[in-house]
């Protein structure tokens, strides 16, 4: 049975692990420029997991996904102790690719937005996605939700749409962005009047 939990301290690590694994293709050019283990303890230093949700099958974490809100977001840098523990020109680069996932959103205090859905591989298809955001949802007790897909993302939105995600607006992919995978976000909202 899967349980759906708010994240603790202690869930760091798997929790930074499993977003560089589910999104490889976004994290590969620091990868390839730093490597798999400085990325890795890079991620476990910005995340904020207050924000952060467990989907946890006999003590083992099969999935996560953050719900931040208008205080701020799921990653935050703070710049000079990351230059002290990685080097200042490598939080440089890596900040570039970090600007627009600390940015506080300009949402009001009754929504929450959903930030890095993330299931272990074995387990997709399966509808813990799903089950994931509607649980988190519940546990956060945000009004109304908002949330940004890559276009190409089809499995992602199909869910989102189950869950009552309408589109909203469309933002081009950042000009400096060398990602292939995608042209545009899609901005969903889920409104407390039009629930699924």
């Amino acid at each position: 049975m899967v349980k759906i939990r708010k994240a603790a301290e202690s869930d760091r690590k798997t929790i930074a692990s499993t977003i560089v694994t589910a999104y490889d293709n976004d994290f590969s050019a620091f990868v390839k420029q730093f490597g798999r283990e400085f990325v890795l303890d890079f991620m476990e230093q910005v995340l904020q997991i207050k924000y952060f949700y467990v989907a946890e099958q006999t003590g083992q974490i099969i999935g996560i996904l953050a719900i931040s809100d208008a205080n701020g977001r799921a990653t935050k840098l703070d710049r000079q102790q990351l230059a002290e523990r990685f080097g200042r020109i490598k939080v440089f680069f890596l900040s570039l690719g970090f600007s627009d996932f600390e940015k506080p959103g300009k949402i009001p205090a009754t929504t929450g937005y959903i930030e890095y859905v993330a299931v272990a591989a074995a387990y997709r298809g399966q509808g813990l996605g799903r089950q994931m955001l509607k649980e988190s949802m519940k546990l956060a007790g945000f009004k109304d939700y908002i949330l940004d897909v890559k276009d190409s993302n089809e499995a992602a939105i199909r869910c989102y749409q189950k869950l009552g995600f309408r589109e909203f607006a469309r933002k081009k992919k950042p000009f400096l962005n060398p990602l292939k995978d995608f042209k545009e976000f899609i901005w969903m909202e889920r409104l407390a009047d039009r629930k699924a």
